[in-house]
């Protein structure tokens, strides 16, 4: 019993994150950068933000309800 809880934790983010995915793509949102986006020129964009600070662009990505991931972009 106790492996089966365990390989359903472990299934949960890949099973929430496939269904993540199609709930967006039935909506028409994007889940991927599209082809031919110049992510140099995004990363460049973001550290432009007035969000950044000493040359690092903060964010915050939620993950689930009550739970954040935060991140940023560095310049170099």
């Amino acid at each position: 019993m106790a492996l089966l809880y365990e390989i359903n934790q472990q299934m949960k983010p890949l099973v929430m994150g496939k269904l993540r995915c199609v709930l967006l793509r039935g909506l028409g949102l994007p889940t991927e950068i599209p082809p031919g986006v110049d992510t140099e020129r995004m990363r460049r964009a973001l550290l432009r933000d007035k969000k950044q600070l000493d040359g690092v662009a903060r964010f915050a990505l939620p993950v689930r309800v009550g739970e954040v991931r935060v991140g940023g972009i560095e310049r170099g």
